[in-house]
């Protein structure tokens, strides 16, 4: 599905082309959309019907180094 916002288009996707697009399961997804509202940040469309349309976007986890970790350490 494709919506326009403010001239833009953007790609929807149910919620099993998001969990394989993200390489999780479906539940996964629910999971944390029920707990925190979102998924790592993105937050889906809810249609009158309940079901949810998700952008089509990646989340990208950061390496964990020891750089990183002494960085967050001092945070």
């Amino acid at each position: 599905m494709i919506l326009v916002k403010n001239h833009i288009l953007i790609f929807m996707l149910n919620t099993k082309q998001f969990a394989e697009l993200n390489k999780v399961k479906p539940n996964t997804i629910y999971k944390r959309y029920s707990q925190f509202g979102s998924y790592w940040g993105i937050t889906p469309t809810k249609l009158l019907n309940n079901r949810l349309l998700w952008p089509e976007k990646m989340i990208h986890k950061k390496p964990v180094t020891k750089h990183t970790q002494e960085i967050e350490k001092h945070v």
